[in-house]
């Protein structure tokens, strides 16, 4: 099986956790692939119209740290509540913060991704491999950062 055919998938973390896990992610970012730009998305339980969910944003690694911030400060991502998503240039690895409580880190390098899920703090999470469940609506041709992600026509709405 190819590598980005499973994901790695933390047990569940306090709100807390998770967003002190989040604001960790730049300088972990940073040190890992310098100055560049990344992707990132907001998901399912975000507080923001769902035309602007699922919608991949480059962000530069020296200002993810704002972006995430506001991000938070704005309450449009809720840890634990809210799916926020940031994916590696060339499509190396992606982590989604999801809104079960827990971490997903999914992507074809290897050793990128052994590096993330040994930084702190995801090295003092619990990860299990999992075989990436296929979600359904996504297009076949949809951006990387999109696969797996519901389409707007079937996607949950919130309530």
């Amino acid at each position: 099986m190819k590598p980005q055919e499973f994901e790695w998938v933390s047990e569940s973390r306090s709100s807390a956790e998770l967003q002190a896990a989040m604001e960790s992610l730049p300088e972990l970012l940073r040190t890992l692939v310098g100055n560049c730009l990344i992707k990132a998305m907001y998901g399912w339980g975000c507080n923001l119209h769902m035309d602007l969910c699922y919608v991949p944003m480059r962000v530069g690694t020296q200002w993810i740290d704002r972006f995430i911030r506001e991000s938070l400060e704005q309450s449009i991502v809720v840890p634990g509540k809210s799916d926020f998503y940031v994916q590696l240039p060339d499509e190396r690895v992606e982590i989604m913060f999801c809104h079960e409580s827990d971490v997903h880190v999914s992507g074809p390098d290897e050793e990128m991704r052994n590096k993330i899920l040994g930084s702190p703090p995801f090295g003092a999470f619990a990860f299990k491999k999992r075989r990436k469940e296929a979600q359904q609506g996504a297009p076949a041709d949809a951006p990387a950062l999109r696969a797996g992600v519901p389409s707007a026509a079937t996607r949950p709405r919130r309530r």
